[in-house]
């Protein structure tokens, strides 16, 4: 061999074959699952929070920053017996808000009756009520068969607190004791879509 074709091997020398090793293979595959898996979760995760926003616009549920419930001393209408609402965490609570005087408070009574008997203990029904006469209260009770708790703002103290001033008014209440939605006006609690959105949020 001639100087002139070492020189042109050492000049322009074959091009260098560069091997990827398999540990290197496996995490590029690694992030790349990892990325499309990122990507998939936020395109679900989106469009879970799209539906349940318009779920929520559907049922006229408005989301409230969470706040603990207040200290409000209520009376059991049929014991007698009185207790603070803070007592009343550890589940679920539906705190309906409510008078007798309120006719279309009187009209959703049955169908919170009818939420009490599909989701029994799952969730506790409060139906706090803000009469001044407690004589209709009990009128009102005796007349009704009611089977879920049924308590009296006899101190007026509701309005204030929750600031409120039309009635029904229902909130519902995480079991760690957080107002965390809030219904306005009279509802069909008992549709199969109520059920279904109140166990959603209980089970989520």
């Amino acid at each position: 061999m001639n100087n002139t074709s070492i020189n042109e091997e050492a000049l322009n020398p074959a091009p260098h074959k560069y091997q990827v090793s398999q540990f290197t293979k496996i995490i590029f595959l690694a992030f790349f699952i990892i990325g499309l898996g990122s990507y998939f979760y936020l395109i679900i995760d989106r469009r879970i929070s799209q539906r349940r926003f318009m779920f929520e616009n559907q049922m006229g549920a408005t989301r409230i920053a969470p706040m603990l419930t207040p200290s409000i001393n209520i009376t059991d209408a049929i014991s007698g017996l009185d207790s603070n609402l803070r007592d009343h965490r550890g589940s679920w609570v539906l705190l309906n808000i409510w008078a007798t005087w309120c006719s279309t408070c009187q009209e959703e009574m049955p169908s919170i009756e009818l939420l009490h008997q599909e989701l029994g203990e799952k969730i506790k029904i409060i139906a706090l009520s803000i009469d001044d006469n407690r004589e209709e209260l009990d009128k009102y009770i005796k007349n009704h068969d009611l089977n879920f708790k049924i308590f009296h703002d006899k101190e007026q103290q509701i309005p204030r607190l929750f600031g409120i001033n039309k009635y029904p008014e229902t909130f519902l209440i995480s079991p760690d004791g957080m107002l965390t939605f809030q219904f306005s006006g009279p509802r069909n609690w008992a549709s199969a879509t109520m059920t279904k959105y109140l166990s959603s949020i209980i089970n989520s």
